[in-house]
């Protein structure tokens, strides 16, 4: 199973079931969630995942940054893949693959609100992951 967990501010944080009730931030959240599972399984091979992967296997998860979380981005998404047996470039190669997925997806879904400041962590052990806060980019 893989777990996604999508933490957010509080202006980003989906409040409604459905879309269009909430603030664009909100429906934008909201969406990505909905859309994941079908993100990953479109791109089972690029992600090295099982290929019997299906969408109900992949959970998201949404999550509310407390007010006194400290350096808090607009968005952190932690991805716990369960697939073992990666060696450590085909676990960049995932995380480099991810960030291209989700940006793309921002951009196509959401490009008035390419400003959010995100963070992407990939878990398997040891940690991998990426972020674009601002004008800074990362990987790890």
């Amino acid at each position: 199973m893989i777990l996604i967990q999508i933490t957010t501010k509080t202006d980003y944080y989906p409040t409604w079931s459905a879309p269009g009730h909430d603030s664009p931030k909100q429906d934008m959240i909201a969406a990505l969630g909905d859309a994941l599972p079908t993100l990953f399984v479109m791109n089972i091979a690029d992600l090295h995942m099982d290929p019997n992967t299906s969408e109900p296997a992949i959970r998201v998860t949404h999550h509310k940054f407390h007010i006194r979380d400290v350096n808090a981005p607009d968005m952190w998404i932690l991805v716990e893949f369960s697939e073992g047996g990666l060696d450590e470039t085909e676990k960049s190669d995932v995380t480099t693959r991810l960030q291209k997925l989700l940006l793309n997806w921002l951009q196509g879904h959401t490009p008035e609100l390419l400003d959010t400041d995100l963070v992407c962590q990939v878990r398997w052990s040891p940690s991998h992951g990426f972020l674009k806060i601002g004008d800074t980019v990362a990987e790890w």
